[in-house]
């Protein structure tokens, strides 16, 4: 059998400990609900300022247990990276679309990461031995993003001259051109999916989806859709308050290269795993105050071992967790 086959050759296993390193949204409704409802939709105005603190941390994996962990060439342990950045948003123009022009400023920055339970780069900017870091380099400096009141990111622009200040070949100057990349600042603003401008009033208990899609290297590309239900909206100071949940469940992927490729190996896992989430919206400002979501996922193999004793067993535990927190502080 293959997972025999893979348990047997200590090349495969090497390979195997190295597996690791949005979509449109649809409004769907359960139905009518009460006569509060809110406008979930963001609204942007000239000269508009907020204050947000955003925390991501990116991990992976691999765990062995049994006879095998104690063999050396069988190293696991823990690679990502955790990133605290505060910034600053003014919106400088809105279309007749009502787009908005927001002209972001990095105002601190925390960067940490780890490679195989080795610590990395660790910086802190409000830390001064760091002053000379290149990561450092980013306080004060910024770029521009055109945001839907769905929360799309149209574009990324005014990048260059960060870019050229920081551009190095150590570690640190990597990390700040890497998240300067457009691809990571679409990521960075534009997670949360809110509905279709012509299905963005909603009810409680009302829903609108969103699709999400991972690509985990030799375990596959997964694709998720977010539901987003509306749990409750409330009035605070005159203003309407919503609070929206999110559980996503796997969602439809076209068939691929890399699809096809871990066919095999997906078979011989026992997976489980959570992806949830939570949105504050204020509805009369059209502005997020704050916004969580978790991924947490675990891939299981075990091998028996001879005559199926415990003793014997063998397993390998993978592991990868996402995590996105967006908090309103001005």
């Amino acid at each position: 059998m293959l997972w025999k086959k893979i348990f047997a050759c200590s090349a495969c296993i090497t390979v195997l400990v190295l597996l690791f390193a949005g979509g449109c949204t649809e409004a769907v409704s359960d139905g009518p609900g009460p006569e509060v409802a809110a406008e979930m939709a963001l609204k942007f105005a000239p000269d508009e300022m907020a204050t947000y603190r955003l925390t991501t941390r990116a991990e992976k994996s691999v765990e062995f247990e049994g006879p095998m962990a104690k063999d050396p060439q069988f190293m696991g342990g823990v690679t990502g990276n955790r990133i605290e950045m505060t910034f600053t948003q003014r919106i400088r123009s809105v279309d007749e679309e009502g787009n908005g022009v927001a002209e972001i400023t990095i105002e601190d920055l925390k960067y940490s990461s780890t490679q195989k339970n080795k610590h990395g780069l660790d910086f802190d900017s409000s830390r001064e031995q760091d002053s000379g870091n290149p990561l450092a380099k980013l306080v004060g400096q910024g770029y521009t993003i055109t945001i839907t009141p769905a929360g799309e990111i149209l574009e990324v622009s005014d990048t260059a001259g960060t870019l050229s200040v920081v551009k190095g070949l150590d570690a640190a100057s990597q990390a700040a051109m890497a998240l300067l990349k457009s691809s990571t600042i679409k990521e960075r603003h534009g997670v949360l999916h809110l509905p279709a401008k012509e299905r963005s009033l909603l009810h409680p208990s009302e829903k609108w989806s969103s699709m999400k899609s991972y690509d985990f290297k030799m375990m596959g590309p997964k694709a998720y859709e977010k539901i987003y239900t509306i749990e409750q909206i409330i009035d605070r100071d005159s203003r309407k308050v919503a609070t929206v949940g999110m559980n996503a469940i796997p969602g439809s992927q076209s068939a691929g290269a890399a699809e096809q490729d871990t066919s095999a190996l997906s078979k011989m896992l026992d997976e489980k795993g959570t992806y949830t989430g939570e949105l504050k919206f204020d509805a009369t400002t059209g502005s997020i105050e704050s916004y969580r979501e978790k991924l947490e996922l675990e891939w299981i193999m075990v091998d028996p071992g001879a005559g199926g004793t415990e003793a014997a067993a063998n397993a390998i535990r993978m592991g990868a967790m996402h995590l996105y927190d967006l908090q309103r502080i001005d």
